[in-house]
């Protein structure tokens, strides 16, 4: 009974000290990002939205703040949701057999009906001016803070078609809900998903910056972007360096709950 006992704490300790392991390695995975951030953002210059149209050669990285503002399409309404906006993306899904709709990563889903979004480019506005910014090359999702997202569920039949005022009832009425959409005899569950920013929202990208023909700036490669305004995004990303580094401290510690972990399986192994 006892040696069953130590052979039963070695493993939980074990798996204890395995698990200080992962998280401490995923803590350092996170802040080499976020100290590669902060290096951008202490090293970036802090322009004005018109500086681009200045004569000399660009910065490595640019930190332009300001008002979200309409791209050279202009203001966008969402196809789902009727809101006024400066870029949206709208995803219809539908339900598998086994149940749920989809991951997080729309883009690669096989179960989308409907996949529709806004030209890439939006704009932010200062005093001075507007800059344009590429969102098709942002590689994370944008913050919750910047984009406003929306969800709908309902089931969908020839029998009982979408709601009036429903999101599907817009995209339907748009031509933009495929027949596909409606279950021939039971109902079809679907998922409507939309995500949009409105303008004049306070935003802060960091990026490499391209000069336009017209002068204008375009940032369009690694970028990072922020309802904060710079300084306040400096210091959160100092936190979050700060946060990460002290569950790295876990690593070591890891390691020797596991080391004695697997002593006591020796030894309960032994006697055994």
């Amino acid at each position: 009974m006892i040696v069953t006992g130590v052979i039963v704490a070695g493993w939980l300790v074990v798996l204890l000290g395995t698990s200080l392991v992962l998280v401490s390695l995923l803590a350092m995975v996170m802040r080499a990002g976020e100290r590669r951030l902060v290096r951008r953002l202490t090293a970036a210059a802090r322009w004005s939205c018109s500086a681009g149209q200045a004569a000399g050669r660009l910065p490595r990285y640019v930190l332009v703040s300001g008002r979200t503002a309409p791209g050279p399409a202009g203001l966008q309404r969402s196809p789902a949701y009727d809101a006024v906006c400066v870029w949206f993306r709208t995803d219809v899904l539908r339900e598998d057999p086994e149940g749920g709709f989809s991951s997080q990563d729309v883009a690669a889903d096989s179960k989308a009906l409907v996949r529709r979004t806004a030209p890439g480019l939006i704009g932010v506005a200062d005093h001075t001016g507007r800059a344009l910014v590429d969102l098709r090359r942002v590689p994370n999702r944008l913050g919750d803070d910047l984009v406003t997202r929306r969800t709908e569920y309902t089931t969908l039949s020839r029998r009982y078609p979408a709601g009036d005022g429903s999101a599907l009832h817009r995209l339907e009425r748009a031509g933009l809900l495929p027949a596909r959409a409606h279950g021939l005899i039971f109902g079809r569950s679907l998922e409507v998903r939309e995500e949009f920013i409105a303008p004049d929202q306070p935003i802060t990208v960091l990026g490499r910056p391209r000069r336009q023909r017209d002068g204008s700036l375009l940032l369009t490669r690694s970028l990072a972007i922020s309802s904060d305004d710079p300084d306040r995004w400096v210091s959160r990303a100092h936190e979050d360096v700060a946060s990460s580094g002290t569950l790295v401290r876990f690593l070591p510690i890891g390691l020797a709950v596991s080391v004695l972990g697997a002593a006591f399986l020796t030894v309960g192994v032994l006697l055994s």
